[in-house]
């Protein structure tokens, strides 16, 4: 009997102990901060009753900034990657139109062979402005479908009219060779470099995309140029 006695003494005094020391350790006031850790007022001293999250935790994961809507587009020499759009209906007569007596003035502002009438496609010399097509370098199709087609009415205007943009073709090659084609659908067999440096600048004027094929036809032909 006195053993047990002992026994349950010794059970009731470690139950004391453990409450004394769980009290101390925990029992005060006051809520916990974002990081599980306060204040203890009682005591002059700041503890902790949960970890803190480490940066792991916290750090935004790669394929959330992947995923970022506002990230950059994609781009090639100042132009941007983009797949065709036709965001408004086409209409080359209504939206484009350009004066039939502009020969004179695209054979003028040819640096290739300037005042004649020469068709730098076909790199021929042609005896009359009835021989030839008023050809738009970036077609007026291609350009709508690449950002034109949310300009202005004047805008439309104005770049169907650019003689950076414009040149002469014989009516075959104009017709039914390039017609509306992209650059990585169609080159001309001469002047190509030229044609090539054409396009990037008027795409660059009036800040029309590229779409992915063209933009790997423009770094090859970066590299040739």
């Amino acid at each position: 009997m006195k053993l047990l006695s002992s026994f349950g003494f010794i059970l009731s005094a470690g139950f004391l102990f453990s409450s004394i020391i769980s009290s101390t350790a925990y029992s005060h006031g006051g809520g916990l901060a974002a990081d599980g850790c306060h204040n203890d007022r009682s005591v002059g001293e700041r503890h902790c009753h949960r970890s803190t999250p480490n940066q792991s935790q916290i750090r935004p994961t790669e394929s959330s900034l992947n995923n970022d809507s506002n990230s950059s587009m994609e781009s090639w020499n100042g132009l941007t990657i983009a797949l065709e759009s036709r965001c408004t209906p086409y209409n080359k007569k209504k939206q484009y139109p350009y004066s039939s007596t502009i020969e004179p003035r695209i054979a003028n502002f040819s640096e290739l062979r300037p005042g004649e009438i020469y068709a730098p496609y076909s790199n021929v010399v042609l005896g009359s402005f009835k021989d030839t097509d008023i050809e738009h370098i970036v077609a007026t199709s291609e350009a709508h479908d690449s950002g034109l087609c949310a300009a202005s009415a004047e805008t439309k205007r104005r770049f169907a009219n650019d003689l950076l943009n414009l040149t002469l073709a014989t009516p075959n090659v104009n017709r039914y060779q390039k017609s509306g084609k992209d650059l990585a659908e169609w080159q001309p067999q001469n002047n190509r470099c030229w044609f090539f440096r054409r396009v990037v600048a008027v795409k660059k004027k009036y800040g029309l995309t590229i779409d992915p094929k063209e933009a790997e036809v423009m770094k090859t032909l970066a590299s040739q140029c």
